[in-house]
């Protein structure tokens, strides 16, 4: 073994841990855009034509499990209706709450396909 063999794994190593994460990256973007609920076969779409905010559970949003659905009761969000009616700056305290993540961007864009609501979807960083 040559003293560059070691380079040279570093830099495979790198290199894979780099396309994986674009993958994920692209899968994940592909899903935002394409409207796509968390549970796979189920657009965000379809879930809204069955009967709005009051039957789509915040587990239809993408991004919701049972904990984080805990969490959001515990802010007072109970229904799909509640995180669609947010504006920026409530959002942003809530997201503080609950802990920050990306996917948290398109909740209220989601929320409010969902429950029918023609608000125009803040600006989220």
């Amino acid at each position: 073994m040559t003293a560059s063999t070691p380079v040279v794994i570093a830099l495979t190593v790198g290199a894979v841990a780099a396309i994986l994460l674009l993958a994920w990256l692209v899968w994940g973007l592909r899903r935002a855009v394409s409207g796509t609920s968390r549970r796979p076969g189920v657009a965000v779409e379809d879930v809204a034509t069955r009967g709005g905010a009051t039957r789509a559970p915040l587990q239809s949003i993408r991004g919701i499990g049972p904990a984080t659905e805990e969490r959001l009761r515990e802010q007072g969000i109970q229904s799909v209706e509640d995180l669609a009616n947010l504006d920026f700056e409530a959002f942003e305290e809530l997201r503080t709450a609950i802990g920050r993540r990306p996917e948290q961007v398109s909740w209220i864009a989601d929320a409010r396909r969902l429950s029918g609501t023609n608000q125009q979807t803040p600006e989220i960083e």
